[in-house]
């Protein structure tokens, strides 16, 4: 099945769990945010209950677990609480290839534990600051499990101290649309598929409509959604254009 549409939900929102895979969307990332402790626990908890149909019953959708940056004691916690629902993959927030094989490496020792196919669970790098965008060149070859490239542009606007609430993309600036092209560069060179960042201006379909017209045409394979609303342009979009990230 190819990703088109990939709607991004807060596991500190389980109300929003259900609305978000009801959308539409070829795949579905559960992130379980920034949170510690009890409200890390709860997100886990959250994640949990749709990845336990187990992979067969939900071929229609895709469901990766967003784990943020590599942390030592939140992610082999995620893992330990998660690889046993057999998740299709993990959106991890770097840029930096050391990171991707590190994850690869822990990866392989939950599937084993899990009794899951070694490799089965795939790594989907998102770009989160100026210097994930940076190292995007190290991403390449860093792990067999490297599925695509992302980017979050709400967060990488945050790190270069400027605004693109409020503004299509074509107004955004000047370094935001640099990291966009960057990084559509960086997977059109290693041969895997970059889906462009959601839209920030979440009230404005037509936007997204638009939004999501452009990243076709500028070769992205599939795009980010944080509404549900914005996943049928997104599909209507992208139509066969996608390519698998397997």
């Amino acid at each position: 099945m190819s990703i088109r549409s990939l709607i991004v939900v807060t596991c500190g929102r389980p109300d929003g769990v259900a609305e978000a895979l009801a959308a539409g969307a070829d795949a579905c990332v559960l992130d379980l945010g920034t949170e510690s402790g009890g409200a890390r626990n709860a997100a886990r908890a959250a994640a949990a209950e749709p990845l336990a149909c187990g992979r067969a019953d939900r071929a229609a959708t895709r469901l990766f677990v967003g784990i943020g940056r590599l942390d030592a004691g939140k992610t082999d916690a995620d893992l330990a609480a998660l690889m046993g629902f057999a998740p299709d993959g993990i959106v991890l927030a770097t840029g930096s290839g050391r990171d991707v094989a590190a994850l690869g490496a822990r990866l392989a020792v939950h599937e084993a534990l899990a009794g899951l196919p070694d490799g089965s669970t795939r790594i989907l790098a998102a770009a989160h600051t100026a210097a994930d965008i940076l190292a995007l060149p190290s991403l390449p070859g860093a792990s067999g499990r490297l599925a695509g490239l992302t980017w979050d542009v709400g967060a990488l606007a945050a790190d270069l101290r400027v605004d693109v609430f409020g503004t299509g993309s074509a107004d955004w600036p000047s370094p935001c649309r640099h990291a966009r092209d960057r990084l559509l560069i960086t997977a059109a060179a290693a041969g895997l598929p970059a889906f462009d960042t959601a839209e920030p201006h979440f009230a404005d379909r037509g936007g997204a409509e638009c939004a999501a017209r452009a990243a076709a045409r500028d070769g992205f394979s599939g795009k980010l959604a944080v509404d549900p609303a914005h996943v049928p342009a997104i599909n209507t979009a992208f139509g066969r254009l996608a390519q698998p990230p397997d």
